[in-house]
């Protein structure tokens, strides 16, 4: 009976060893490599992850890029330059902006091969006016802002009349492209049709807080029985009118431009002297008795401005052969 007991003791505690010894070959030859792969998996899940938000970020960034393709200036900083800022002339007049004067600043690099361009319009307008080159700054697509404004009254008493100085900043993107316009015909007409719609929304809406309220004169009542005397005013004498001097504008001749990153020059000839004589844009020029300012200059014409009104002046013709620029009206709200 002892030796069975024994028997049986032995059996359960080899069985018990056994059990041992094959749970840790379980552990050993296939717990542990199922639990290895069970780590690497969640390791390459995390991984898969990370790779698809850095996928996601980088599809994001290359439409944010090809975006800023579609509304960087042209490649070249001079044509860049001369472009937008006959833009900045002709938004001008469109907002009824008068005495426009557009100076270019310096031209900066930054990095990935990106320049930034800067310019100051100094003119004078009213609120409404104001508003609306500030809506079709905002709503043309370009890498541009307006980053400084100065406002001031003009010297009128009781107008909303503004003396305006606004700084705008431009881009050109690293893998620009060259280009003669700013914007293609499409963008353009797509562009005009938002400018006109956010106009009627924030010109409908705006009622200009540089308004001074006019106080009407006081007016004394008149006594019945005074006597009013009425000051005879002294007749000033006729002054007979002098004609107009000869125009002989036709004897000066547009001979070439001159456009470089740090001038732009008209050449003009008097072809009685044969004196050459050299105007910079912005200068004031008189030539027999036909005064005026050189407002832009281009490869094959030059805008000038002669008593207040615009003019497009050919290359090889005649400051008499120049073209009216005709002014586009700014639509009603």
């Amino acid at each position: 009976m002892f030796e069975q007991r024994s028997k049986l003791l032995l059996l359960a505690l080899a069985a018990i060893v056994l059990l041992i010894r094959v749970y840790d070959m379980v552990e050993s030859h296939l717990l542990a490599p199922m639990e290895q792969k069970q780590a690497q998996i969640e390791e390459m899940e995390t991984e898969l992850l990370v790779q698809e938000r850095l996928s996601e970020r980088i599809i994001q960034v290359s439409k944010d890029y090809q975006g800023w393709l579609e509304k960087t200036l042209p490649k070249r900083p001079a044509v860049a330059a001369t472009l937008y800022q006959n833009w900045l002339v002709e938004v001008c007049d469109v907002s009824g902006i008068k005495e426009v004067q557009v100076t270019p600043l310096a031209s900066n690099d930054l990095p990935m091969e990106m320049k930034s361009l800067s310019f100051v319009v100094d003119g004078e307008t009213d609120y409404e006016g104001l508003q609306y080159f500030l809506v079709t700054v905002e709503q043309t697509p370009l890498m541009h802002q307006v980053s400084e404004v100065s406002v001031r009254l003009s010297d009128t008493e009781y107008d909303d009349r503004l003396d305006v100085s606004l700084t705008l900043k431009c881009l050109i993107v690293g893998g620009a492209e060259e280009r003669g316009e700013l914007l293609n015909d499409s963008v353009a007409k797509s562009t005009d049709d938002k400018i006109n719609h956010a106009h009627q929304i924030v010109l409908a809406k705006s009622v200009s807080p540089f308004l001074v309220a006019r106080k009407p004169p006081e007016v004394k009542p008149v006594e019945p029985d005074a006597i009013v005397v009425v000051k005879e005013e002294p007749t000033e004498p006729l002054v007979s009118v002098t004609p107009p001097p000869p125009d002989y504008s036709d004897r000066i001749i547009q001979v070439g431009t001159v456009m470089t990153e740090e001038t732009r020059e008209l050449w003009v000839l008097d072809q009685v002297t044969k004196e050459r004589t050299v105007v910079r844009e912005g200068e004031v020029f008189e030539f027999y008795g036909v005064s005026g300012r050189l407002q832009s200059v281009q490869s094959r014409y030059v805008v000038i401005e002669i008593n207040g009104d615009r003019f497009k002046w050919m290359l090889a013709t005649s400051m008499k052969d120049r073209e009216s620029v005709r002014r586009r009206k700014r639509q009603a709200s």
